[in-house]
């Protein structure tokens, strides 16, 4: 059987150059220089109402309306020292003094109870709690050391006693929804309960030099309510940022 094949047409445009300037219509040169517009395809989606940022907080209150309270928690008084420091479980005993009429001897400690309320909000949130000394007056006359002590809101202890750092800070807060592993906070960071004012007791304990010799340092004296807390977000929260 033959088989007649169809016939296949090709269409060739012939190209011609030329040399020279290139001739434009009216209508596409006014397009060119921007006498019109045209629409290229576009689209958007809205947020909605679920699209707002929310930030986050950070506050520290002190608790009650009263002033520092001053206790001597000096060692053999038992006689006098008979009542537990407020917002602390079981610390020293000693009992409440007036700074007026308060003297310091060698081997004497005094200690400064400042019990605050914390609120942390914050996907990222981390602060440092200071011991801010700035204000004191006067320590340069007397030899006292310093130690601290911070205590939770049933008052256990956060951190074992120890001297205060040159930096005055006296530990690291962090909010409950911090990100991160586990293991990404150091073991002195005290976390806190989002959205909830934490309560903690930070007592400041000072120890007048019991190897004073002489009549050194007699009828000195020394501005201790100076001494206040201050709370500051930081950004280092990496594994052992805070040792």
């Amino acid at each position: 059987m033959e088989t007649t094949n169809s016939p296949v047409i090709f269409v060739t445009e012939e190209k011609k150059r030329r040399r020279g300037l290139l001739w434009v219509g009216a209508a596409a040169a006014a397009l060119l220089v921007g006498g019109s517009t045209f629409a290229l395809w576009s689209a958007e989606v809205p947020f909605g109402a679920d699209g707002q940022i929310v930030s986050g907080d950070l506050n520290m209150e002190k608790v009650g309306s009263d002033d520092t309270t001053f206790y001597d928690v000096s060692e053999h008084r038992t006689d006098a020292n008979t009542e537990l420091l407020p917002g602390i479980a079981s610390s020293p005993k000693g009992h409440k003094v007036d700074l007026t009429t308060w003297q310091m001897v060698p081997g004497d400690t005094i200690a400064a109870v400042f019990p605050v309320t914390v609120t942390l909000e914050g996907d990222n949130m981390v602060a440092k709690l200071s011991v801010d000394t700035s204000g004191v007056t006067g320590t340069g006359s007397l030899p006292i050391d310093w130690t601290y002590g911070v205590y939770r809101a049933d008052g256990t202890q956060a951190f074992p006693t120890g001297p205060l750092p040159a930096d005055g800070v006296a530990l690291y807060l962090a909010a409950e929804d911090v990100n991160g592993p586990d293991d990404s906070l150091d073991s002195k960071v005290e976390v806190v309960t989002k959205g909830v004012n934490d309560t903690f007791t930070v007592v400041v304990y000072g120890t007048f030099d019991e190897s004073t010799p002489n009549r050194d340092h007699v009828l000195s004296a020394a501005q201790l309510a100076g001494i206040a807390l201050k709370l500051e977000q930081v950004r280092e929260i990496g594994h052992g940022a805070f040792a």
